[in-house]
C-alpha cells in the first residue's frame, strides 16, 4: 500500500465531500499512447480483473507497449489543496495557517523533512498551489478500489454520475445535468464539456479510471 497526492478541482473536491464523487480519470503516464491513440489496443492485463494496474497495448505491426498505474488497488490518496502557513515552531515542526479553499484553520506537525523544505522557501508565509502542499497538511483522505484503462468515449452515464456529475430539479419538475459549472440535457454532455474545459478538445485519449472511496487515515 502506497500514499499518492492528488490534484482535485474544488467543484470535484466538494462532490467528494458530499458523496457525489467516487471515480476520477486521469491521463497520467498515457502521454506516449495518446501521442497517436487510435494506433493502440490493449491485448491483455498483468493484473487482471477490476485490478487493472498494467495494461499491455499492441499495435497492427505487433508493436508492444506496457503501461502501469501510479495507483493500485489498497493505495491511499491524499487530495492536494492550496493553502498559506502564517506560522511556524522550529522547536515542535508545528504550523499554523488556513486552506484556502474554505479558509478553515489548521494546526499541524510536519516531520523534520517537510518543516525543512518549507522554511527554506523564499515566500514561505505566501499563499501555495496545492501542487506543493505537504502530506502532513492532508485532511482529505481517498482509498483507491478498483483501476482500469479504457477510451474516454466509452464513458457511461452511470460513470458520469460516479464523476461527479449532478441532475439538478427545476420547480417545474424538469431539470439539467451539470458538471464544473456547465449544464446540459444529458450527462455526458456535461461530462464532456467539464473534461474539455481542462483538457482541451477532445482526441478520445486513453485514460486510466480509478474508483475510489473516502477513508478516514488513521
Amino acid at each position: 500500500m502506497k500514499e499518492h497526492g492528488i490534484l482535485m478541482t474544488p467543484g470535484n473536491t466538494t462532490a467528494i465531500d458530499e458523496g457525489r464523487k467516487g471515480m476520477t480519470r486521469r491521463l497520467t503516464g498515457l502521454a506516449e499512447i495518446n501521442k497517436e491513440p487510435d494506433r493502440w489496443t490493449i491485448i491483455g492485463s498483468l493484473s487482471g480483473g477490476s485490478s487493472c494496474e498494467t495494461v499491455v497495448f499492441e499495435d497492427d505491426h505487433c508493436e508492444r507497449r506496457t503501461v502501469r498505474a501510479p495507483y493500485a488497488v489498497g493505495d491511499r490518496l491524499y487530495i492536494k489543496e492550496p493553502y498559506q502557513i502564517t506560522e511556524g515552531d522550529l522547536d515542535t515542526y508545528r504550523v499554523w495557517g488556513k486552506y484556502q479553499r474554505d479558509y478553515k484553520d489548521f494546526s499541524v506537525g510536519l516531520t523534520v523533512d517537510e518543516f525543512t523544505r518549507w522554511f527554506k522557501r523564499k515566500n514561505r508565509f505566501g499563499r501555495t498551489s496545492g501542487m506543493f502542499m505537504y502530506k502532513s497538511l492532508a485532511r482529505k483522505w481517498l482509498k483507491v478500489t478498483a483501476v482500469r484503462v479504457e477510451r474516454l468515449q466509452d464513458i457511461s452515464e452511470d460513470d458520469a454520475i460516479a464523476e461527479g456529475v449532478t441532475l439538478v430539479k427545476h420547480i417545474d419538475e424538469g431539470g439539467h445535468w451539470e458538471f464544473m459549472g456547465f449544464q446540459t440535457d444529458t450527462p455526458l454532455e456535461a461530462f464532456f464539456d467539464g473534461w474539455h474545459s481542462l483538457h482541451g478538445d477532445d482526441k478520445n485519449e486513453w485514460v486510466r479510471v480509478v474508483t475510489f472511496e473516502k477513508i478516514v487515515k488513521e
